[in-house]
């Protein structure tokens, strides 16, 4: 009936102040009315500690919550109960890419692989939770977009110097 509400924007925002180490950070995820502030790291491969989630990890997060959110709403909306729900993604990465270190590596993941693990709950057959995941695939919003890339609009605003010690 609507149309024009179908199209969405969702939103990130990173978080950082002039003497913040470029090990940590934090990034604001969602709308500032309802968004949440994670905090990221810097991945061992590539010199930090990895000991918060890297940016490969929030992105194999919004793979997997994309992923389970749309099994659930099918399986709410289509009268197929699960018992339980697992999804897991694993990314791999050459980083020889990102460091420059070879330049015939590409920078970027390599390959993602999604695991699903779906309990069928009562009266359901394993055969109802394979065409429910399928259907899954076939509309999961990241999924889609990981797999057929996306056309990314970059734009930079370096204006006047915030204050005195924020140098690169």
């Amino acid at each position: 009936d609507a149309p024009g509400e179908a199209l969405v924007t969702d939103t990130a925002t990173s978080v950082a102040k002039a003497g913040d180490s470029p090990m940590w950070g934090s990034v604001r995820i969602g709308a500032p009315d309802f968004g949440v502030t994670a905090p990221v790291g810097v991945h061992r491969a590539v010199g930090g500690r990895h000991d918060l989630p890297v940016p490969g990890d929030i992105l194999c997060a919004a793979l997997a919550a994309c992923m389970d959110t749309t099994i659930r709403i099918l399986s709410n909306n289509l009268g197929i109960p699960l018992a339980s729900l697992e999804v897991a993604v694993q990314a791999d990465c050459d980083v020889r890419g990102t460091l420059l270190v070879d330049p015939t590596v590409r920078v970027g993941f390599n390959a993602m692989r999604v695991g699903v693990k779906a309990v069928p709950g009562p009266g359901v057959t394993p055969k109802q939770v394979e065409r429910l995941v399928q259907m899954a695939e076939t509309c999961c919003v990241v999924l889609h977009t990981l797999k057929n890339g996306v056309d990314v609009a970059f734009q930079l605003d370096a204006g006047k110097e915030a204050d005195a010690g924020w140098r690169a």
